[in-house]
């Protein structure tokens, strides 16, 4: 993965806006306005503040461009849109883009059926990650062994 990950957060909602508006935050995620996509047909409030006021691109459907060009794919979807999200959006990945999934619910083994054998990552935020103070707990497979400080250093800033 390059320095300076480009990150696809699916899903601008509760979760998707208070880790995206954790992560530029602080320069410690890792992450800037530049190297972040937010891809929700209808963002919440949150995610749209983040575009007028830091400048963050958010669109509506990922397109087959951008979607090669991601070093990190973050699901923050409702579980339920798994196999609706992954149809169109997993052949598009190139073939080293890591998946991290904040769905409750959704195993390791189910998002290897939907996205293919990458490195994949599940974790757990909950709500104070909004205002930086929550906890996380994560859980990967074999194949993300590499992305541990990675996963650490962008969810650290939200707990």
């Amino acid at each position: 993965m390059t320095q300076t990950l480009k990150i696809a957060l699916i899903g601008g909602g509760h979760m998707g806006g208070a880790l995206a508006a954790g992560w530029l935050r602080t320069k410690r995620s890792g992450v800037s306005a530049d190297s972040l996509v937010i891809v929700d047909p209808a963002p919440g409030e949150p995610v749209q503040d983040l575009v007028e006021k830091q400048g963050v691109r958010c669109v509506a459907e990922l397109d087959a461009a951008t979607a090669a060009e991601m070093d990190l794919v973050v699901l923050a979807v409702k579980p339920q849109t798994l196999e609706a999200v992954a149809a169109p959006l997993a052949p598009l990945l190139g073939k080293d883009a890591a998946l991290i999934s904040i769905m409750a619910g959704v195993t390791l083994n189910r998002l290897a059926m939907a996205f293919g054998d990458r490195a994949i990552v599940r974790v757990m935020p909950n709500m104070p990650a909004s205002v930086g103070a929550g906890v996380s707990v994560c859980v990967a497979n074999d194949a993300a062994e590499k992305l541990e400080k990675t996963v650490t250093k962008i969810f650290k800033p939200v707990g």
